[in-house]
């Protein structure tokens, strides 16, 4: 609708749309840049805090804080944190969501039924494009695509959008941070 028409307007309605996601919870499936599939549940506590649970066998849980990102391996019992900031993901996650503020608008593309919103940090803390990929004309996150400094690109596809109750903190934390008389000595 004419709501989405200009670039001006639809930056508006997808940052409204972005700020007024709470709690929700999703499916996704994410194909790497090898084609590689995985799937598994996603949880988004704005702001600040995500967690992406891989289906088994696949080993990674995904949990972002407010502060860090923390990739789990279950596998190899490793842990690899690096700051919210720069990942692609302080875009869906930071208190007051204002794209075109934080980021430089690569493209704003429109297809039936859907609106494409390119964008990259003009800082180079994040490297890389983000696309994010709305249904329309009522707005709702479909995909995130990250195409990262070396030309990879990471499609993840969201579905079964429910809005949360009220989630357990202990979803936004590893096990491991939680109890703190488990951790190995290594």
């Amino acid at each position: 609708g004419p709501a989405l028409e200009t670039d001006e307007a639809a930056l508006e309605a997808i940052n409204q749309y972005l700020n007024g996601i709470d709690e929700v919870q999703a499916r996704f499936v994410q194909i790497g840049p090898d084609g590689a599939m995985a799937e598994g549940d996603l949880f988004i506590d704005r702001p600040g805090r995500a967690r992406f649970e891989y289906d088994p066998p696949h080993p990674s849980i995904v949990v972002a804080d407010g502060r860090e990102v923390a990739h789990q391996d279950r596998d190899l019992e490793t842990i690899d944190r690096v700051p919210l900031r720069s990942t692609p993901l302080r875009y869906l996650l930071q208190r007051e969501i204002a794209i075109e503020d934080d980021a430089e608008i690569v493209s704003i593309a429109r297809q039936p039924g859907e609106i494409a919103l390119t964008a990259r940090d003009p800082e180079g803390e994040m490297e890389g494009e983000l696309t994010l990929v709305f249904a329309t004309p009522v707005l709702e996150l479909r995909e995130w695509i990250v195409l990262d400094a070396l030309g990879q690109q990471t499609v993840i596809s969201l579905s079964g959008f429910t809005r949360g109750g009220d989630f357990d903190d202990d979803l936004f934390e590893l096990e491991d941070d939680r109890r703190p008389s488990r951790r190995r000595n290594r």
